[in-house]
């Protein structure tokens, strides 16, 4: 799977007001020929997944693959006069870029006669890596302006780990189960780890051409 997305664009200058008009001392909230660079955005997928099933009951899946966007120079183009706002939009930039990778195995068995289960194992792994200019403030109208050369990067980790279980009785009642342990550096608290159980229950049964089903 690949998805690519770019768009660019470069404004002109309002053509109501001249620069004389708005020379306040501050080159930034002058009637913009619009920055010098153009403003992009740019955003893209790229993805495999493979699929094995050595036997009539496992099935096993590994899926990878990556994911960001860059972003660089957006300036509002909806009102007349600039603002200390433009300023802001106009230092807007940066990337973000995350990686995933993620293998499980389902196995389906025969319980008991017209009762059948299936057990899922996963595991996951995902990296974040976001980059953004570091911003300063310059002139007496507080213009917000990026630092040259200079990014703040930070990188932000998830792991997870999952097993599930699904019966299906009869095919009218359908119970799950399941346990997912995950690690994270995204919490604001200082706890990293989490466990999130899984429970629910279905039954389904027909009336004539109506069929009803209750999910708990």
């Amino acid at each position: 799977t690949a998805r690519f997305l770019n768009e660019r664009l470069g404004a002109g200058r309002n053509p109501f007001l001249s620069d004389s008009a708005l020379a306040i001392g501050d080159s930034a909230v002058r009637n913009p020929t619009v920055s010098a660079r153009a403003q992009s955005v740019t955003q893209y997928t790229l993805g495999a997944t493979l699929r094995a099933t050595p036997d009539d009951r496992w099935t096993h899946q590994l899926v990878a693959g990556v994911d960001g966007y860059s972003l660089g120079d957006v300036t509002n183009e909806l009102t007349p006069f600039p603002s200390v706002t433009d300023s802001v939009l106009r230092a807007s930039s940066g990337r973000a870029d995350r990686y995933s990778l993620r293998g499980s195995s389902v196995a389906r068995v025969a319980l008991a006669p017209r009762t059948s289960g299936t057990w899922t194992f996963a595991l996951e792994h995902s990296a974040l890596r976001e980059s953004s200019p570091v911003p300063t403030v310059t002139g007496p109208w507080g213009v917000v302006r990026p630092v040259p050369g200079i990014d703040q990067v930070q990188w932000l980790t998830s792991t997870g780990a999952v097993g599930q279980a699904d019966i299906a009785i009869r095919e009218r009642v359908y119970l799950t189960a399941g346990l997912r342990l995950e690690r994270s550096d995204a919490y604001l608290s200082g706890v990293r780890y989490t466990m999130l159980p899984l429970v629910g229950a279905a039954i389904v049964t027909d009336r004539g051409n109506t069929t009803l089903k209750w999910r708990a």
